[in-house]
């Protein structure tokens, strides 16, 4: 079984029942680039819609990450979902898009639980305060089920693999042979962990290391660097020219434009407590 959430493995099954897994991949991919046309539209127009799908399609991080099987290659269509119906909810009140939020977060949270925490903040903010005004406590509360419902498959999946609804497969696996991954900051090994083929524990040795580094008094330049590695993978080569425009879009843009960018920041304060090689990207 596998260690990890089963968020990715349950949306990819029906494109393993007809034996092309890759499809998953390449409908995660559509899904995300129409999500980023129809709101990059609604922010800021047609024309820069297009512009930013065609910059977003032939960037390099996403051609690395998008063809891996990869939790982010879902989780980015969740994430901008999420954000897509949160704009529906807000213009014209209808009951069903609140579930489709909550269906959104909640996929979020058992493919990505961290990604899943960056975004359920600022969408919960925004959808509390938009819920409070229509007085629609009846619809929130049935998306609030919903959300719950998909949560539920949780400690399924930790009741029939490890034999304990409380105790997930990843706890088990972490405890086991990694437990510098659990969230925190630096790394003192306390006791021996099972042995691992020279493969993985080559690997284990490279991980381990980022976490000794991650540390409280360095998180300011940890920050930093993850956020400088990041902006390298959106500006890479003649990209970088496009800075100086990003920047003084960020000003331009309205408000709508402002909470998706703070969400994003969120997402990289978020993983503050997750150790990891800065030039690993694939987080956010």
């Amino acid at each position: 079984a596998s260690e990890y959430p089963p968020g990715l493995s349950l949306l990819l099954a029906p494109f393993v029942a007809i034996g092309f897994t890759s499809l998953g991949l390449m409908a995660f991919a559509a899904i995300t680039g129409a999500l980023i046309f129809v709101l990059a539209r609604r922010v800021a127009g047609g024309f820069v819609a297009l512009l930013t799908w065609i910059l977003w399609s032939s960037g390099s991080a996403l051609l690395r990450y998008q063809g891996l099987f990869l939790s982010q290659a879902a989780t980015v269509a969740l994430w901008l979902g999420a954000f897509y119906f949160v704009l529906e909810y807000h213009a014209r009140r209808q009951s069903w898009t609140l579930a489709a939020i909550a269906a959104c977060v909640g996929m979020l949270a058992i493919t990505r639980p961290v990604t899943a925490v960056a975004l359920a903040i600022p969408v919960g903010i925004v959808v509390l305060r938009d819920v409070a005004h229509a007085r629609a406590w009846r619809a929130f509360l049935l998306a609030a089920v919903v959300g719950a419902g998909i949560l539920a498959v949780l400690p399924l999946q930790n009741r029939m693999t490890t034999g304990d609804w409380r105790l997930s497969p990843l706890v088990v696996y972490s405890t086991r042979y990694t437990p510098f991954d659990f969230p925190g900051f630096g790394y003192t090994a306390t006791r021996e962990v099972a042995p691992l083929p020279p493969d993985l524990d080559s690997l284990r040795a490279f991980l381990t290391e980022a976490r000794r580094q991650h540390t409280l008094p360095a998180l300011p330049a940890t920050l930093r660097s993850r956020a400088w590695y990041a902006t390298l993978d959106i500006f890479t080569g003649w990209r970088a020219s496009l800075l100086l425009f990003a920047l003084l879009g960020a000003l331009a843009m309205p408000t709508v434009g402002l909470v998706a960018l703070a969400a994003s920041f969120g997402l990289l304060l978020t993983y503050a407590f997750h150790a990891h090689w800065a030039h690993w990207t694939a987080y956010y």
